[in-house]
């Protein structure tokens, strides 16, 4: 009688340990992927600039300090390394240089604008963009040599110098700072803006989902000196997507996120290639994304996630979509009984290729991200 009512208990019991297992393992393993991920210091020494948000507050920021102004503008999104090839070799290699970093936070005031920031639809100010506009004749007035990226230097009433800066090389573009400070008899002192993290989620309404993607290529040289970032946000009327459309929940129930959800997560894990604007230019051939409920504890719903996509894409912008990419990656997401809510989402790729390159790529909510990293 004693044995027989211990098995029914054991048989009964045991699938719910099976699933804590399960539950535990997927967890703590994708968020393990997660982390390893992360940007490191060493890859976000771009952060260590005390960046003004726009021309026109560098500007009031360099009269009122007598400070020069150093100004680049570029393709793409350079703080997510989303961006053309020569802002992000620069920002890989004289902007995470050092020296150079302490020179322009204490003589200058840094700034950096993309021209979809400047462009008609960017949310630059008519303002700035009319400042933008008067630097650039005047440079062009001045016989400066100009680049789809540039690099200003601008003395503290606005107007530019005929510096020379190497963009990549660090040595000749310490000398033209250096020199430019000489010059004008710049005086050292504190950034004028407090260094703060670049690559940051777009503003969002209450309730939205906010999820961080970072995909890092395993091959050498350029374009792999640092990973490229994503931000996604899903509206809080959109998270019913990712979540069983049935108000039964049970273990083991299976359902396949909305396609056109699951399609804006995938289509971020690629690895860092040249970008002329912010626009996704990545074809989907295939996508999927299916989630399955392995624990239910304590009103709360822990499922697995497998996701995989395949498509291509083209290296370089404007040019035919030739190199292939095979995406697999599982995770999982964390929600209430009742459907109301997405209290956690990762995801973390088992395999993931772009053409002959293998990559890495994870996913994460943003409240699983600390606030120092």
């Amino acid at each position: 009688m004693h044995r027989t009512l211990f098995f029914l208990l054991a048989s009964a019991t045991l699938p719910a340990l099976f699933a804590s297992s399960q539950d535990q393992n997927l967890v703590s393993k994708t968020r393990d992927r997660v982390r390893a991920n992360r940007l490191t210091p060493a890859e976000r020494k771009f952060d260590r600039i005390g960046w003004a948000p726009t021309i026109t507050e560098a500007l009031r920021l360099a009269r009122e300090n007598n400070r020069p102004v150093f100004l680049l503008t570029y393709y793409g999104n350079v703080a997510t390394g989303r961006s053309c090839g020569d802002s992000f070799n620069l920002r890989a290699t004289s902007l995470n240089d050092d020296s150079i970093i302490s020179t322009l936070n204490q003589y200058f005031v840094p700034v950096y604008r993309s021209w979809d920031d400047l462009g008609a639809s960017g949310d630059a100010t008519p303002e700035e963009r009319a400042e933008h506009h008067r630097i650039v004749q005047e440079a062009t007035a001045l016989k400066i040599k100009m680049s789809d990226v540039r690099i200003f230097l601008l003395n503290p009433e606005g107007h530019p110098l005929p510096a020379s800066l190497g963009m990549s090389d660090p040595f000749r573009m310490q000398r033209g700072l250096l020199q430019t400070i000489m010059e004008l008899g710049t005086k050292a002192g504190e950034p004028l803006i407090k260094p703060k993290p670049q690559s940051v989620p777009p503003s969002m309404p209450p309730g939205s989902l906010v999820l961080h993607t970072v995909a890092r290529g395993t091959a050498k040289g350029n374009w792999r000196e640092y990973p490229a970032e994503n931000w996604t946000v899903l509206p809080k009327d959109q998270l019913a997507d990712l979540l069983p459309p049935e108000p039964q929940i049970r273990p083991g129930q299976v359902w396949s996120v909305r396609d056109q959800t699951a399609r804006a997560i995938l289509t971020t894990l690629y690895p860092a290639t040249e970008e002329d604007s912010r626009k996704d230019r990545n074809i989907i051939q295939k996508s999927s994304m299916k989630a399955r409920i392995v624990s239910i504890d304590d009103g709360i719903v822990v499922a697995r996630v497998d996701a995989a996509w395949t498509g291509k894409r083209s290296f370089y912008p404007g040019r035919e979509p030739d190199h292939h990419l095979d995406v697999k990656a599982e995770g999982f997401i964390r929600f209430p009984v009742d459907r109301s809510d997405v209290f956690s989402f990762a995801l973390a790729t088992t395999s993931a290729w772009f053409e002959d390159e293998e990559f890495v790529g994870t996913v994460e909510d943003i409240k699983e991200i600390p606030s120092n990293p």
